[in-house]
């Protein structure tokens, strides 16, 4: 790849990156940038889910105004429609982090309210109630028109405890019929006449650790697939029983003909996402095979997989980097497709015709000053191999020359920490990139879309592992003159604000800290957390009570003293995941060490900046924050203040 542009400074080959690059900055970071901090707010607003495709349209879940509606277009994005009622939302909160909460039929759309908490059928503007709320939740839809039924995942608190179970609805006679209830969790029920199969695990995993695909056939259940990591069971059209499952190392596809388990396409190749939100789709079935997208090393492609005839695969020639959501339906298949150049779209592709239906917003930036992402691989102190996205900074306008060193480097930590980042247009990134600083985004050990084994690294090893891996990655920028040794940030959210309380405790590299809605006190945080992540970190950390001194010795809030760079806090007084006082702990016990700190709390925001308000003040302060380490200059519109004591801002009055 090549970065060619006016130059002030000088350009050089480096053969780690395989091309020519930039090795040092034209203009200083006080520079203004097109992508301000309002427009990147603004376009925070959109957002795609739950794709369905039902008598030759799109159906799919559009959310701008914190409200889920439901739009449909033709196969070429003509015709929209907006499906669902003004005073409707198809929105869940089902494990907390919620999902896909409607489904297409014959009859109409069907779906959970969130403010009624009741599942609704809804076609041509009448809306019929199918079943009353009375405080569940649900999520994961599936129908079958042989029975004209519904299943799904259903949950409710009882007696201050968390109960799932997955329900059948006839839509005739509005009975309800409790298909499973005994296992602690349950994802991706799917009925096919007379079968129903679903994905189950215990509370003691998380569902990308152990789970057990089950099968309900004429009434009597048996076990189809354990021992390892599943994700979405689903039945062709044949009625044949498919899923992913890591037994073997990666996500690969399976099917369970006449009970006899076949692999579909053994590959190092992960067909699945971690299951952290339901109605999460990887493949589905065409006329005569299978649609499916994987991760190789943790890029996104798109395959096709015969299963008719010789099984080969072929991958499709698309500009995505990552597809979500995929649906399939005989010559047509649709996803969520996000690309390095443009923001998230949904896509169908009819009869091997590409169609945009539907984009989430506008471009907030020009397409020639967009930073690509940079596929790096890099070594961590056990010399395993850690992959990185490096973003080298880009320059918006002609102005004088920065007369300076390599660019500053932001080290960004993902949350998680199962999770993965991966190359698709990010503002948030572009934010930072044409301001002046370059960015790597780390996939650390732990991370997903590389495998079990890159996974697995981090049981019990995190706060150590991950934390020394942000080091290492901005100490392979430094090396390879990418980036000025003395101006190096780190920044993560929520496990990833953990991962940076982590290393800046135990590493001097960086000149600067941001710690956004992050974990300071391991036990405290487990101890109140939701019941989907109750055992999560004895994985991650250990078991517990057993292990409470280690727990203790992980917690940022406890080797506080250590952390002597300049931190700067951001959370949301709401947040029901990590509490505020996480933050105000850390910020207090710095602050009681001399140490540089910032602490600013948001009325009304939860766990993530939702409130286009808060988006735009928390960029501005932590750029604010890092102009003010750096000694730069920051133009008026830029700034805003930070104060010696806690701020408590309310983005309704901003």
């Amino acid at each position: 790849m090549v970065y060619w542009r006016k130059h002030y400074g000088f350009f050089a080959f480096h053969p780690l990156l395989s091309g020519i690059v930039m090795l040092s900055f034209s203009y200083s970071p006080a520079t203004a940038s097109h992508l301000t901090a309002e427009r990147l707010a603004a376009n925070n607003k959109h957002s795609f889910s739950g794709l369905c495709l039902c008598n030759g349209r799109v159906y799919y879940a559009e959310n701008s105004t914190g409200r889920n509606t439901i739009f449909s277009t033709t196969y070429q994005g003509q015709d929209r429609r907006e499906e669902l009622p003004f005073k409707y939302s198809a929105k869940t909160e089902i494990n907390t982090y919620g999902g896909v909460a409607f489904i297409v039929t014959d009859k109409g759309v069907i779906f959970a309210d969130n403010k009624t908490k009741a599942i609704y059928l809804t076609q041509g503007g009448s809306v019929r109630r199918l079943k009353e709320g009375c405080g569940w939740q649900y999520a994961d839809f599936d129908y079958c028109p042989h029975q004209r039924s519904i299943v799904y995942v259903a949950e409710k608190a009882t007696n201050s405890q968390l109960k799932q179970m997955i329900q059948k609805l006839c839509l005739e006679t509005g009975a309800i019929e409790i298909i499973a209830d005994t296992a602690d969790f349950y994802h991706a029920p799917k009925i096919c006449k007379e079968k129903i199969t679903w994905l189950e695990w215990d509370v003691k995993y998380m569902p990308w650790q152990n789970g057990r695909i089950v099968e309900k056939v004429d009434g009597k259940i048996a076990i189809r697939a354990e021992g390892a990591a599943h994700f979405q069971p689903s039945y062709d059209r044949d009625g044949n029983l498919y899923y992913a499952s890591d037994k073997t190392g990666y996500f690969n596809l399976y099917r369970s003909v006449k009970r006899e388990i076949q692999a579909v396409y053994p590959a190092a190749i992960d067909f699945a996402h971690p299951l952290w939100c339901y109605g999460m789709r990887a493949f589905d079935f065409t006329k005569n095979g299978i649609v499916a997208a994987g991760a190789k090393k943790g890029n996104w492609a798109l395959f096709h997989i015969e299963t008719k005839k010789n099984g080969q695969v072929t991958e499709y020639n698309l500009p995505y980097v990552t597809f979500e959501s995929l649906r399939a339906s005989n010559e047509t298949f649709a996803f969520i497709g996000g690309r390095k150049d443009h923001v998230k779209a949904v896509v169908c592709v009819h009869k091997g015709v590409k169609y945009t239906v539907a984009t989430a917003g506008h471009l907030p930036i020009e397409k020639r000053y967009i930073s690509s992402g940079i596929d790096l691989w890099f070594k961590n102190k056990h010399r395993q191999s850690v992959q990185a996205y490096y973003y080298p900074p880009v320059k918006l306008e002609e102005r004088p020359p920065y007369l300076g060193d390599p660019p500053p480097l932001i080290v960004k930590a993902h949350g998680g920490p199962t999770r993965q980042v991966d190359q698709s247009f990010n503002p948030k990134i572009q934010f930072w990139t044409s301001r002046g600083f370059a960015v790597i985004d780390v996939n650390y050990s732990g991370s997903t879309g590389f495998g079990r084994s890159y996974r697995e690294r981090l049981n019990g090893q995190w706060g150590l592992l991950e934390a020394s891996e942000l080091e290492a990655a901005a100490r392979y920028c430094v090396k390879n003159g990418l980036v000025h040794a003395d101006k190096i940030m780190v920044s993560g959210g929520s496990s990833g604000g953990f991962s940076v309380l982590s290393v800046l405790g135990h590493s001097k590299i960086f000149k600067a800290g941001c710690c956004l809605y992050g974990i300071a006190d391991l036990a405290s945080v487990r101890a109140k957390t939701h019941k989907f992540e109750s055992r999560y970190f004895d994985s991650l950390i250990a078991p517990y009570p057993q292990y409470q001194e280690l727990y203790q010795k992980r917690s940022p809030v406890f080797f506080a003293e250590k952390i002597q760079t300049p931190t700067l806090f951001l959370h949301g007084l709401d947040d029901q995941v990590v509490e505020a006082k996480q933050s105000q702990r850390m910020y207090e016990a710095l602050k009681k060490n001399g140490t540089q700190t910032f602490l600013v709390n948001f009325m009304g925001e939860s766990h993530g900046w939702r409130h286009p308000k808060v988006v735009e003040i928390a960029h501005r302060l932590e750029l604010s924050f890092y102009a003010w380490i750096l000694g730069y200059k920051l133009p008026k519109k830029e700034q805003y203040p930070l104060a010696d004591t806690t701020q408590t801002l309310n983005p309704s009055l901003l």
